[in-house]
């Protein structure tokens, strides 16, 4: 973080910091400003519409600190993993500023993005480095990096992009200590980083750096053993709360210390996944499961064991680089561990702070002598290049659901995303779509040996959705392959009577609730729509079996208006006999 007097490098060159401001804010809004007309995708569905009882009252803030994350949704229920507290009240303030309206929140990512651009150039000058354009070179490398892209444009992902500001500001305080033994330095540094753990699990990597970085230097003028003991307090603190609030540091109750000598596969082509998407950010996956044996082929496995050599030789004879290599090997080492026995995943989004604090690295390692106009160019030429594949490539794939569907898609083809597809397409008005979608996926599960079972929901909104537009013919026929399907005939059947009923052909739709009924015989809605069916079909026989049925059920399972309407029919038919 602090380099010696003797290796600042003065330049002639001095760029003041308005200038770095607006060409930081200028370089986010021209390469990200589609994200602005942006949707909302995945969790933002979760979190953003319809989540007024959770968002749109101040009175909620206190649960925030006593929940996890999902119980604030709008599909609230107990969150046993996520417990980020902080963000949830960012979540508040933004759903009191915005609305439901994406525009507001994404346009929140945006300078929260740039922001932290500006603190990365303050950082690099606190760390040695002078080299103003060499400082901003990086700044926009991060800025602009295909990495960064999802953190941007996905507003759930804001969690990285807090985490970032938190622990930016909290390096800030602690240069301060660092250098002038400031103790407001040292107090904002401690502030800043419980900030960064409330808002997410990651922070915990902070300590890690301020070791490495307090190592380095003589032991004489070592952090006093009050700052030590501060940032210890507030981790184990932190870990202790989470582990009483989510009663577990995992869901399901695993150790976090498991281990598996496969695990070392996974160590190698985690790292392996980390370089290729840096240095080939051309196709970004959301996420790239880990599974204990290794995914990897033997080309992952060598990258990887080559990076690993490389970050170890790195710490032993590279000094300045350091802290720094070691906060991107702990900032990646949670979701690792997570991956270990199943509960996480490598993602794209994970690397957010490890890439800024790459650009950290990466400003210890700047050449006593300038480039020249030859590297300078090479340089802006990369910069061009990762902007475009970031604005060309990467945000179209974060504009609605669809799309985002389509991403997922792309490398993971479960039927789990099919359906999300088909269902984004039904959501967006294009019926036309969703049918393609839906041949689409039955005939590429068909190709996996899949049972089409699977895509049941798709096929049930399908129906659902046509029947709504009152094209009673074509969600017939889509209720009637449904009906086909192990598991779902009751759905099936009582879709299609529904349609049969619509369409007049009335004995049809009573054979079709009573199919329905041999599949599932509790199944109210078949059961009440074939008493009233058969009221109109005058068989009061079949209406009287149909109510008798219905009253059987637990009352609890039953409206009270429907309860009402069978016993006075039964009533009125005891009379009259």
């Amino acid at each position: 973080m602090i380099t010696s007097e003797q290796e600042i490098i003065k330049d002639h060159l001095r760029l003041p910091l308005w200038l770095v401001v607006a060409a930081v804010f200028i370089s986010v809004f021209a390469v990200y400003f589609p994200a602005l007309n942006a949707g909302l995708v995945f969790d933002d569905l979760a979190m953003i519409p319809g989540n007024g009882d959770h968002l749109g009252h101040w009175s909620k803030l206190p649960d925030f600190f006593v929940t996890g994350v999902w119980n604030h949704s709008n599909i609230a229920y107990a969150d046993g993993s996520l417990y980020r507290p902080l963000w949830l009240v960012w979540e508040l303030l933004m759903y009191q500023v915005a609305g439901e309206a994406p525009f507001g929140w994404h346009l929140s990512n945006l300078l929260l993005h740039g922001l932290n651009g500006c603190l990365l150039y303050l950082l690099l000058g606190r760390a040695g480095n002078h080299h103003e354009l060499w400082r901003l070179g990086l700044v926009l490398l991060f800025l602009l990096h295909p990495v960064a892209s999802q953190n941007v444009a996905w507003i759930s992902a804001s969690t990285d992009l807090l985490l970032v500001l938190w622990l930016a500001l909290a390096m800030l305080g602690y240069h301060g200590f660092y250098r002038h033994g400031s103790l407001s330095g040292l107090l904002l540094s401690l502030l800043c980083y419980l900030l960064a753990m409330l808002t997410k699990e990651a922070a915990i990597a902070f300590p890690v750096f301020l070791l490495v970085l307090e190592w380095q230097r003589p032991v004489q003028r070592r952090f006093p053993w009050v700052a030590a003991v501060a940032f210890a307090l507030l981790t184990l603190g932190y870990l202790l709360l989470r582990q009483i609030i989510l009663q577990g540091m995992l869901s399901g109750g695993q150790s976090l210390w498991l281990w598996q000598w496969s695990s070392l596969l996974r160590m190698l082509d985690y790292a392996a996944t980390y370089a290729r998407v840096l240095l080939w950010p051309w196709d970004l996956p959301l996420t790239r499961d880990h599974p204990p044996q290794g995914v990897g082929t033997a080309l992952d496995y060598g990258l990887g064991l080559l990076l690993w050599l490389a970050a170890l030789l790195s710490l032993i004879r590279v000094p300045r680089t350091r802290p720094y290599l070691a906060l991107i090997i702990a900032a990646l080492g949670i979701p690792l561990l997570l991956a270990f026995h199943g509960k996480g995943a490598f993602a794209v989004r994970y690397l957010y702070l490890p890439l800024f604090a790459l650009c950290l690295l990466l400003g210890q390692l700047r050449p006593k002598t300038p480039g020249g106009k030859p590297a300078a160019l090479l340089f802006s030429c990369v910069l061009l290049l990762l902007a475009c594949v970031t604005h060309f490539r990467e945000l179209p794939g974060w504009r609605t659901q669809a799309d985002f569907a389509r991403v997922l898609l792309k490398y993971h083809p479960s039927a789990d995303n099919w359906n999300t597809l088909v269902q984004a397409r039904i959501d967006a008005g294009d019926m036309a779509g969703a049918i393609e979608d839906y041949d689409k996926a039955r005939d590429a599960l068909q190709k996996r040996s899949q049972e089409p079972a699977v895509l049941a929901g798709s096929l049930e909104a399908i129906a659902f959705a046509l029947a709504q537009q009152q094209d009673y013919d074509q969600s017939l026929k889509y209720y009637r392959e449904l009906a086909g399907l192990p598991g779902f005939a009751y759905l099936g059947w009582t879709g299609a009577a529904n349609c049969l009923w619509a369409l007049q052909r009335l004995p049809e739709a009573s054979d079709a609730y009573l199919s329905a009924l041999q599949d599932k015989p509790e199944h109210l809605d078949a059961l009440y729509n074939l008493f009233m069916l058969s009221q109109s079909l005058n068989r009061p026989q079949q209406a009287q079996w149909a109510a008798q049925a219905i009253l059987r059920q637990n009352p609890a399972q039953v409206p009270e208006d429907i309860s009402a309407a069978v016993r006075r029919y039964l009533q009125r038919a005891n009379a009259g006999r």
